[in-house]
């Protein structure tokens, strides 16, 4: 009797001790799965940590690029400005210096030339003609500003406002996108076309009737100014 006794205690002590064996067993692969688990968090916070770093400083690199644009463009328009300045005091001088020297030498011919440039259907069209090829920069005012105006409201279907122009002038999307974070957007993206020989009141009219783009009604505005009467 007490040897079952005996012998059925080695076993219930044999049974006890592998199930302890397979607990702790289970208990070493869940802590080392738990490990492993947080191992790869780590791993991919350091990742979005470095990449988030790589991202921030590919912006900065773009914007202190645009600032050096727009520095770069700011001086040459100013050096132009001065040269222009300079340019239109001379030809003063030089009307100052010679005035008078050919008043008694009209000609009927040259009387009839006078009242064909005084024609005023003649002067339309000969302001039309010279307003296409001014620059946009020289564009007055109050019309620029209504054109910026209607260009920095997002359109969410097409997107045909400031980013289409962006677009269309040549700017990269990351371009159009810090653009689109100051106040007026239209405005710089024209203040950055306006540094290139192409960028002309004729180009932007093409521009903003593109079959792409489609603003007519900003393109209306502009037209409306080039072959008005007013200055």
């Amino acid at each position: 009797m007490k040897g079952e006794e005996e012998k059925k205690r080695r076993e219930e002590e044999e049974s006890k001790k592998k199930e302890d064996e397979v607990r702790k067993r289970k208990e070493r692969e869940q802590m080392k799965r738990k490990e492993e688990e947080e191992r790869k968090k780590k791993e991919e916070e350091e990742k979005r940590r470095i990449e988030k770093e790589e991202r921030k400083k590919k912006e900065e690199e773009e914007k202190r690029r645009m600032e050096k644009e727009e520095r770069k463009k700011k001086e040459e328009e100013e050096k132009k400005r001065k040269e222009e300045e300079e340019r239109k005091r001379k030809e003063e001088e030089e009307r100052n210096s010679g005035q008078g020297t050919g008043k008694d030498r009209k000609s009927e011919g040259h009387r009839e030339e006078s009242d064909q440039v005084n024609d005023p259907e003649v002067d339309l069209v000969d302001a039309g003609r010279s307003r296409l090829l001014m620059s946009v920069k020289d564009i007055p005012l109050p019309v620029y500003s209504q054109v910026c105006l209607s260009l920095n409201v997002r359109r969410h279907v097409r997107s045909d406002d400031f980013r289409m122009l962006g677009d269309m002038v040549g700017l990269s999307s990351v371009e159009i996108e810090f653009v689109g974070q100051r106040e007026n957007p239209a405005d710089e993206i024209l203040k950055t076309w306006s540094s290139r020989s192409e960028a002309t009141v004729a180009k932007l009219i093409e521009l903003l009737k593109h079959k792409d783009f489609g603003r007519i009604d900003v393109a209306q505005i502009v037209e409306d100014w080039v072959y008005s009467k007013k200055r």
